[in-house]
């Protein structure tokens, strides 16, 4: 009778260690996993979704943070278009996104926008603003 409870112990004990190896290896697989997401990975579901995006403003002397909301509208390698209202569009740069609001749990798979959707950078869709001879005031990092 000893023997059996000694054995279902060490099966006890067998299964917890067993338990917790798998558990940390679930935990170790998801952070390598996130850290291969980027920024542009976690906004490609989101086209089309409401977001509030903290952008940074100021130069060097001075740092400030302006909050804007609105639909997502497009998305390219470096930048994202936000439709504020009907008539205003604000095309942001990605390194001067501060925080976002918005996002939901889902991502993309992390490189798989296309070999296209990798050239369409901020300087693609500034010459789309040029060549369009659009209406727009631009704000620099600077104010």
């Amino acid at each position: 009778m000893r023997w059996e409870a000694l054995f279902a112990d060490l099966e006890m004990q067998w299964d917890a260690a067993e338990a917790a190896e798998l558990d940390a290896e679930l935990v170790d697989r998801s952070r390598r996993e996130a850290a291969h997401l980027r920024l542009l990975d976690r906004l490609r579901p989101a086209v089309g979704s409401s977001l509030r995006i903290g952008v940074l403003l100021g130069g060097r002397e001075r740092e400030t943070g302006q909050v804007l909301g609105g639909r997502l509208a497009a998305l390219g390698v470096d930048w994202l278009l936000l439709q504020e209202s009907r008539a205003q569009e604000v095309l942001l740069p990605l390194r001067s996104v501060l925080w976002l609001r918005g996002l939901t749990a889902v991502s993309a798979q992390p490189g798989h926008e296309g070999p296209l959707a990798a050239r369409l950078d901020l300087s693609y869709a500034l010459r789309g603003v040029v060549r369009d001879r659009s209406v727009c005031s631009v704000v620099l990092l600077d104010g």
